[in-house]
């Protein structure tokens, strides 16, 4: 195929066309082309740029840097950059910084090295991923205050009982003081009671606060060991009131994971739930098992049920929001799960066991 030379004026026109910010630039970091795009783009009249070193379109760190980019690659033909894409932060005439995204090529000619960039600004693309991000969050704390609505009722008899607990204990011991038999031994007894039981109720109370509380994703390191316990304490009436027994199998020395835990409990809440409510018609012993492995820097934690399990080929379609086998339900418990999962660099899937029921597995990172 042959074409024909670009004269510098259709070279300048179909430069300026471009919707993108191109620059070329000389072997010695120098630009010498700044499209209409670039001037819009950066906030500078094109006179003010050409010739200077294209640092000052850049932020630190990349500033300090670009020079030894350009003369390592003359010295040693490392491509770092050139004939990639990646996404970088540039900096406007305010002084305002930016995410943008940097293609880089070589310019062959029988002189020096020359180079052209395309710029492509992302400031859009991010505050939509921000405001998704935090759509997200608003739709995880909504569902947290769901599920602590339907488990509500369990959980005030279960903080009852140790404040019964210590209603009794505290009776008992003002009379032991008021028999005038005061035995230090048992009164020292009573009121180990009554400490264990304010601890227990504590517990629960900040079990709560904590499903309920609307921080922001906050990831570190936590034992998955820990998370199923926690978890399946909270879960505790919506077990109780369905009959289903939850066996923990995960080992004490399986790890951690890199998570934030409060979004890791509301997964494991909404697959405890769902799963009680599939087992409602089984008229065997209702059983749940959480189980973990781990597979390189993967932690694979499986909830499988003893349930009538989904319609096969519905594996993928139960993640999708709206999507429900249950006639009052809306569908949205498991595309919540998926998506805190996904904030947590996760992943759910789901197979229907051989011996019946099914078994959601959750991939999370390794700390």
């Amino acid at each position: 195929m042959t074409s024909t030379p670009l004269s510098d004026d259709r070279f300048n026109a179909l430069i300026d066309a471009a919707a993108d910010a191109i620059l070329i630039i000389d072997h010695r970091a120098h630009i010498k082309v700044f499209n209409t795009a670039a001037e819009k783009l950066f906030q500078y009249e094109s006179h003010e740029v050409l010739g200077k070193n294209i640092k000052v379109l850049m932020p630190e760190p990349y500033r300090t840097r670009h020079d030894d980019y350009i003369r390592r690659y003359l010295e040693t033909g490392e491509a770092r950059i050139i004939g990639k894409g990646r996404e970088v932060q540039a900096i406007k005439k305010s002084g305002a910084i930016f995410p943008v995204e940097l293609s880089v090529g070589e310019i062959n000619s029988p002189d020096k090295s020359e180079f052209v960039g395309i710029i492509r600004d992302l400031s859009e693309k991010r505050a939509i991923e921000d405001q998704l991000l935090a759509e997200r969050e608003q739709l995880a704390h909504v569902a947290r205050l769901g599920t602590l609505g339907e488990i509500a009722t369990g959980l005030a008899h279960e903080l009852n009982q140790p404040l019964a607990a210590i209603s009794t204990y505290s009776t008992a011991c003002k009379k032991l003081i008021a028999s005038g038999n005061v035995d230090d031994v048992d009164i020292l007894a009573v009121l180990d009671d009554i400490s264990g039981n304010a601890k227990r109720a504590g517990d629960i109370i900040y079990r709560l606060r904590a499903l309920i509380g609307d921080d922001t994703a906050e990831q570190r390191a936590h034992s998955i060991k820990t998370l199923v316990e926690q978890s399946a304490k909270l879960a505790a009436p919506v077990l109780k009131a369905h009959n289903v027994t939850l066996e923990n199998l995960v080992s004490d020395d399986i790890g951690d994971v890199f998570v934030d835990d409060i979004h890791i409990q509301q997964v494991f809440l909404n697959l405890i739930k769902n799963a009680s409510e599939a087992l409602e018609d089984t008229e065997m012993a209702r059983r749940i098992t959480i189980s973990a492995h781990r597979e390189a820097n993967k932690l694979y934690i499986a909830v499988a049920d003893n349930g009538p399990g989904i319609i096969a080929g519905a594996e993928q379609d139960i993640f999708q929001p709206f999507y429900s086998s249950k006639d009052e339900g809306l569908g949205v418990g498991l595309s919540l799960c998926k998506s805190l999962m996904k904030i947590n660099d996760g992943q759910l899937t789901a197979h229907n066991n051989n011996n019946g029921g099914l078994t959601i597995t959750m991939e999370l990172p390794v700390a």
